[in-house]
């Protein structure tokens, strides 16, 4: 009787085990994503690890391929032409807000994930996450190819030029991207993704925010709770992106990364980060909480490089714009007026306790040699974006 109970409890053991292995999401194929995602966007995710990754990145897949399909609706000579008053303003407010609500449950999923051990992360390979996105029953290049991470710049080699018509061969993607890149996730990608989260959430936030149709202000308050909402959550961005940045630097290991710091070198991320960068991206981040915080105000110094003297009309003169006040204002009340002095709402008196911030200062030199020399502009936006 004991070896029958012995046998039998084995084989719930090994059925166990089968079955897990059978749910184990996998994003190393498109057919792997397809049977990972089946049923997973209506689903609440199981508390695992794994499972809570996959339900993560199935509706963020999803939602991305809905953002596409918007574009596309678009012909492509028209896009970056219409203004939006040409726009239907309720549909992009419709929008907007669906993508908020998606971007908000996803991310609250995300904020509880803990990754206990490297086999808590999946092993991921975007390039083949493509999918037929206009339904016309062809998987052209840019749909198959339209998760793929960039190959990294070469230092002091020039951007090739590629038509528009060169951008849609599978030669170009062979080119200028990484068709066969993986990497497993650990906690820094996790606060990777989540940083981006919380900077488009902000953004359809935003857009919720304000009331720019035809006949109405430049910019008016529509939604104050948006406002304030946009605001916690570009706070919470910039604090996720320095822990992202301090869990990159105390990694150990160097298998399969993503994001990477100057001792690793098994990484797929589109841009190589020196220790410079890392610094910078401390410093940067250093300078930008306070002045979301309110606790200091930009303004333009009397000795304003080209760059800062771009910001001289924001406020009065003595007087410096508190950002953190643009994102507690009243229904109706109005950001910036049609006419008349660009004058913007939240500047007040330049005081010891409200110091003009060193923000301004620190990025005129950065823009500034992007200006003289247009390579160096577009590496240091490029690394912006990547590391957000």
């Amino acid at each position: 009787m004991h070896a029958v109970f012995r046998y039998c409890h084995l084989v719930l053991i090994c059925l166990s085990c089968n079955m897990a292995l059978a749910a184990a999401p996998d994003f190393t194929s498109a057919a792997g994503m397809a049977h990972s995602c089946a049923g997973n966007l209506q689903a609440q995710p199981v508390a695992t690890p794994q499972a809570q990754q996959a339900w993560v990145l199935c509706r963020d897949i999803a939602t991305a391929k809905r953002l596409l399909r918007l574009a596309d609706h678009y012909p492509p000579e028209q896009q970056g032409q219409l203004s939006l008053q040409q726009l239907d303003q309720e549909g992009l407010r419709v929008a907007f807000a669906a993508l908020r609500d998606e971007l908000r449950t996803t991310r609250r999923v995300l904020e509880k994930i803990v990754l206990r051990s490297k086999d808590d992360g999946l092993l991921l390979v975007p390039a083949t996450w493509g999918s037929d996105l206009n339904g016309d029953g062809t998987l052209t290049p840019e749909e198959q190819y339209m998760f793929a991470i960039p190959k990294r710049p070469v230092i002091g080699t020039p951007d090739e030029e590629d038509s528009v018509a060169d951008s849609r061969t599978q030669q170009y993607y062979q080119r200028h991207y990484q068709l066969e890149a993986r990497f497993r996730v650990d906690q820094s990608d996790v606060q990777w993704l989540l940083g981006y989260h919380y900077f488009l959430e902000a953004s359809a936030e935003l857009s919720a925010a304000f009331d720019n149709g035809p006949g109405t202000p430049a910019l008016r308050v529509r939604d104050p709770a948006a406002l304030r909402r946009a605001h916690g959550l570009l706070l919470a961005g910039v604090n996720s992106s320095e822990k992202l940045r301090q869990l990159v630097l105390a990694e150990t290991d160097d298998e399969e990364e993503w994001i990477a710091h100057p001792g690793q070198r098994s990484s797929v991320f589109p841009e190589t980060l020196s220790e410079r960068d890392f610094r910078a991206w401390e410093t940067l981040l250093g300078h930008i909480l306070p002045v979301l915080e309110g606790k200091q105000l930009l303004a333009a110094p009397a000795n304003a490089s080209l760059f800062e003297s771009l910001f001289s009309s924001m406020c009065a003169d003595k007087q410096g714009l508190n950002v953190a006040s643009l994102f507690h204002r009243q229904r109706n009340e109005v950001l910036v007026p049609k006419t008349g002095p660009v004058r913007l709402a939240g500047c007040q008196p330049i005081t010891a306790g409200h110091p003009v911030s060193p923000l301004l200062r620190y990025l005129s030199g950065p823009v500034q040699r992007g200006m003289d020399h247009a390579p160096t502009g577009m590496a240091m936006l490029r690394k912006l974006f990547w590391v957000n």
